[in-house]
């Protein structure tokens, strides 16, 4: 009952997850009080039934994944799939260790690199706050970016960009465009992936991954 993944009530909705939630409490009884039920009393379960609570209003598991980790309070790094788009994985960061593995008509996470080396040796690391929608041939990545300036009131802005993961001819392309506050910089850098991109070979279970 408590092994990874855990599923949403109607089992549409699978997450694994490594960290802490320490609000996970308070979370599943306002759960609880709208029907959910739960079979386990791992803090992974809760973030699985928060999913699915937002997505139903929300439609959309990217949207649904980044409304409850605005909601959660801890150190995590977790990962999302959704039965009714299941060439879509959702990631997401905050104090614990998250990386994207990009691969030919694959894309893969987990949070270690050595994780990832049977299968691929390209990577994207997810900075903090990070929440990030991963395909077969790419993906984005919406962060918070610091250095936008503060508001008339003199308050720290929180600025939004979002980074999209394209792989075309080799290249792997990381653009940031500002969303919602202005920003004082935009940023817009290529990077040229090492050589020696492997695709396999290794005995073993193979990381999570966007599947062929």
């Amino acid at each position: 009952v408590n092994a990874h993944p855990h599923v949403s009530d109607d089992g549409t909705i699978a997450v694994v997850h490594n960290g802490i939630i320490e609000n996970a409490t308070a979370l599943k009884k306002m759960l609880e009080s709208r029907g959910y039920k739960f079979r386990s009393d791992t803090d992974t379960e809760v973030i699985a039934h928060r999913v699915h609570f937002h997505l139903e209003t929300l439609g959309d598991l990217f949207k649904a994944v980044r409304a409850t980790v605005a909601e959660l309070e801890g150190a995590y790094a977790l990962a999302v799939v959704s039965e009714q788009d299941p060439e879509r994985l959702v990631v997401a960061r905050e104090g614990g260790p998250g990386v994207i593995g990009l691969g030919v008509e694959e894309n893969f996470v987990a949070s270690d690199v050595a994780a990832l080396l049977p299968v691929t040796r390209r990577f994207q690391f997810l900075e903090e706050g990070d929440v990030a929608e991963i395909r077969r041939n790419g993906g984005r990545i919406i962060g918070v970016v610091t250095g936008a300036k503060p508001n008339a009131s003199g308050q720290p802005v929180i600025a939004r960009a979002e980074r999209k993961l394209v792989i075309p001819g080799g290249a792997f392309m990381l653009a940031a465009v500002a969303i919602g506050s202005p920003l004082a910089w935009g940023l817009a850098r290529s990077i040229l992936p090492p050589t020696g991109l492997s695709d396999g070979g290794a005995a073993g279970q193979r990381p999570a991954a966007v599947s062929r």
